[in-house]
């Protein structure tokens, strides 16, 4: 793997957390995830501790998965996950105390205010999403 195909796979996994070699039934590729998905599969294991230990300064794991592994991956398929590391020294990049921060329009308001305000801002956002998807909100409530 080539510096340039190792920015190319750290920026997708960013992005998109997650790159399948084989897609399920019913879902298509995303744009240059198949490419991402064979310099990935030809990576050898010092190119692929190499990027482990990119995502790793990012506060991210590299977790691989294939067909035997998981139920619902496609035969000769893998699956290539980028995840927050959960250790307490992990780098947060948002965090409670820098949204309530910026949300702040006064300086008298409490923290129950702001934080009030963001839940509202942030389901009227789900709601948005979930509208656009042309799902209403009410099946939320039925997803499991």
């Amino acid at each position: 793997m080539e510096p340039y195909e190792l920015g190319q796979v750290n920026a997708f996994l960013l992005k998109h957390r997650s790159v399948e070699t084989k897609p399920r039934s019913g879902r298509k590729l995303r744009s240059g995830e198949k490419e991402i998905g064979e310099i990935l599969c030809r990576a050898e294991e010092t190119e692929l501790i190499t990027l482990r230990s990119i995502l790793a300064g990012q506060g991210m794991n590299l977790i691989i998965k294939d067909d035997l592994d998981v139920e619902g991956i496609p035969v000769g398929g893998q699956v290539f996950l980028s995840v927050r590391e959960q250790s307490e020294d992990a780098l947060i990049k948002v965090g409670e105390d820098m949204v309530v921060r910026k949300m702040r329009l006064r300086d008298g308001e409490s923290n129950e205010e702001v934080t009030t305000w963001y839940l509202y801002l942030w389901f009227q956002h789900l709601a948005l999403l979930y509208s656009q998807l042309d799902r209403s909100t009410t099946e939320v409530a039925r997803y499991n």
